[in-house]
Protein backbone atom coordinates (compact mmCIF):
# COMPACT_ATOMS: atom_id res chain seq x y z
CA UNK A 1 0.00 0.00 0.00
CA UNK A 2 1.78 3.35 -1.02
CA UNK A 3 0.68 5.90 1.57
CA UNK A 4 1.61 8.82 -0.27
CA UNK A 5 -0.55 7.75 -3.46
CA UNK A 6 -3.43 6.95 -0.64
CA UNK A 7 -3.35 10.27 0.67
CA UNK A 8 -2.95 11.89 -2.51
CA UNK A 9 -6.33 10.18 -3.74
CA UNK A 10 -7.86 11.11 -0.42
CA UNK A 11 -7.65 14.90 -1.09
CA UNK A 12 -8.14 14.73 -4.45
CA UNK A 13 -11.46 12.52 -4.26
CA UNK A 14 -12.78 13.32 -0.47
CA UNK A 15 -14.22 16.85 -0.14
CA UNK A 16 -15.33 16.49 3.52
CA UNK A 17 -11.92 15.19 4.74
CA UNK A 18 -12.36 14.15 8.58
CA UNK A 19 -9.05 13.99 10.90
CA UNK A 20 -8.87 12.57 13.97
CA UNK A 21 -7.74 14.48 17.01
CA UNK A 22 -7.61 13.30 19.91
CA UNK A 23 -10.98 12.17 21.41
CA UNK A 24 -12.82 14.80 18.67
CA UNK A 25 -13.09 15.43 14.82
CA UNK A 26 -11.64 17.77 13.08
CA UNK A 27 -13.64 18.47 9.82
CA UNK A 28 -11.59 19.63 6.37
CA UNK A 29 -12.84 23.02 7.06
CA UNK A 30 -12.10 22.88 10.28
CA UNK A 31 -8.62 22.40 9.73
CA UNK A 32 -8.30 24.89 6.98
CA UNK A 33 -9.67 27.96 9.09
CA UNK A 34 -7.08 26.36 11.77
CA UNK A 35 -4.39 26.60 9.33
CA UNK A 36 -5.24 29.75 8.22
CA UNK A 37 -6.06 31.26 12.02
CA UNK A 38 -2.25 29.69 12.99
CA UNK A 39 0.22 32.41 13.19
CA UNK A 40 3.05 30.05 13.00
CA UNK A 41 2.24 28.90 9.42
CA UNK A 42 1.89 31.99 7.71
CA UNK A 43 5.34 31.60 6.14
CA UNK A 44 4.50 28.69 5.19
CA UNK A 45 1.37 29.61 3.04
CA UNK A 46 3.77 32.37 1.56
CA UNK A 47 5.58 29.78 0.43
CA UNK A 48 3.04 27.94 -1.38
CA UNK A 49 4.19 27.70 -5.05
CA UNK A 50 3.97 25.06 -8.10
CA UNK A 51 7.09 22.50 -7.55
CA UNK A 52 10.60 23.16 -9.12
CA UNK A 53 12.07 20.35 -10.36
CA UNK A 54 15.32 21.65 -8.18
CA UNK A 55 13.60 21.73 -4.89
CA UNK A 56 13.63 19.51 -2.58
CA UNK A 57 10.88 20.65 -0.07
CA UNK A 58 7.92 22.55 -1.16
CA UNK A 59 4.54 23.78 0.18
CA UNK A 60 1.21 23.13 -1.64
CA UNK A 61 -2.30 23.67 -1.26
CA UNK A 62 -4.57 20.35 -1.98
CA UNK A 63 -8.09 21.32 -1.37
CA UNK A 64 -7.00 24.23 0.08
CA UNK A 65 -5.24 22.14 3.43
CA UNK A 66 -1.62 23.19 3.48
CA UNK A 67 0.74 20.49 2.90
CA UNK A 68 4.55 19.97 2.81
CA UNK A 69 5.87 17.66 -0.07
CA UNK A 70 9.53 16.37 0.39
CA UNK A 71 11.79 14.50 -1.75
CA UNK A 72 15.38 13.47 -2.44
CA UNK A 73 17.62 13.06 -4.99
CA UNK A 74 16.28 9.24 -5.16
CA UNK A 75 12.50 10.05 -5.51
CA UNK A 76 11.74 11.53 -8.69
CA UNK A 77 8.83 14.55 -9.10
CA UNK A 78 5.54 13.42 -8.37
CA UNK A 79 6.74 10.45 -5.92
CA UNK A 80 7.20 13.06 -3.22
CA UNK A 81 6.19 12.47 0.35
CA UNK A 82 3.46 14.66 1.49
CA UNK A 83 2.64 15.59 4.77
CA UNK A 84 -0.28 17.37 6.14
CA UNK A 85 1.03 20.94 8.19
CA UNK A 86 -0.61 20.94 11.41
CA UNK A 87 -1.49 23.96 13.38
CA UNK A 88 -0.39 24.55 16.98
CA UNK A 89 -3.72 24.25 18.34
CA UNK A 90 -3.73 19.96 17.27
CA UNK A 91 -0.19 19.14 17.63
CA UNK A 92 -0.69 17.80 21.09
CA UNK A 93 -3.61 16.04 20.27
CA UNK A 94 -2.11 14.38 17.57
CA UNK A 95 1.09 13.75 18.93
CA UNK A 96 -1.52 11.95 21.75
CA UNK A 97 -2.73 9.36 19.31
CA UNK A 98 1.25 7.96 18.54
Amino acid sequence: MDLDQDLSTTFDEQLSLDIVAGQSIVSHEKLIALQRKDKLLAKYFDLVQSPDANDENFFVLRNEVLVRCARDQIRPAGLEITQIVVPIVLRNKLLGLS
